[in-house]
Order: structure tokens, then C-alpha cells, then sequence
């Protein structure tokens, strides 16, 4: 009896035994997976912080771009007012010279007929 009790708790021992090896494996198996997967978590983060410190700049630049394209864009808006008021200023001139030239040419016309 205590032959097969001793054969019994043998093969339980052998059996437990194997288990934890088997447990440990697998333990030091996930360890080794934990610890891949937190130096990929790792990676991941530092990339993740450096595309968002790439976009920030992205958006500077943008930013600094369209505020240059509206300085430019107001600045020709002003240049294309200034053109039309020169512009019309030039054409007021240009008629009232026409007026003045045509009236002293009247004046002239009538001065010679009236001297007749």
C-alpha cells in the first residue's frame, strides 16, 4: 500500500513538476512578449510625439504661407485702388484739357468771325 502510495504521489509530483515548468516557460515566454511589446509601445509613442511635432510645424508653416498670400493679396487689392484712382484723376485731367483746348479753339473761331 504505501509502494503504491509513494508510486501515486510519484507520478502526482512528476506531474506537478512538469506543470510548473511548463508554467514557467510560458511565464518567461510572456515576459520576454510583455517586454517586446512595451519597447514597441515605446517606439510607437516616440513617433507618434515626433509626427505631431512635424505636424505643429506643418501648420506653422501653412499658416505663416496664407498670412503671406493675404499680406500680398491686400497689397494688390491697394495697388489696383491706387491704379484706379490715378487712373480716373488722369482721365479728368486728359477731359478738362480737351474742354479748355476746345474752348480756346471756340474762343479763337468766334474772335475770327467777329473780326470779319
Amino acid at each position: 500500500m504505501h509502494v503504491q502510495k509513494l508510486s501515486t504521489s510519484k507520478a502526482k509530483l512528476s506531474e506537478v513538476t512538469i506543470q510548473h515548468e511548463s508554467a514557467t516557460t510560458e511565464s518567461t515566454f510572456l515576459r520576454s512578449k510583455v517586454e517586446d511589446l512595451a519597447l514597441h509601445n515605446a517606439k510607437l509613442v516616440e513617433q507618434s510625439r515626433k509626427d505631431e511635432e512635424e505636424k505643429r510645424k506643418l501648420q506653422k508653416e501653412a499658416e505663416e504661407i496664407m498670412e503671406a498670400l493675404k499680406k500680398e493679396e491686400d497689397e494688390r487689392d491697394a495697388d489696383e485702388e491706387r491704379y484706379r484712382i490715378e487712373s480716373e484723376e488722369t482721365e479728368k485731367r486728359y477731359r478738362k484739357e480737351v474742354e479748355e483746348l476746345e474752348a480756346v479753339r471756340l474762343l479763337s473761331l468766334f474772335q475770327s468771325i467777329n473780326s470779319r
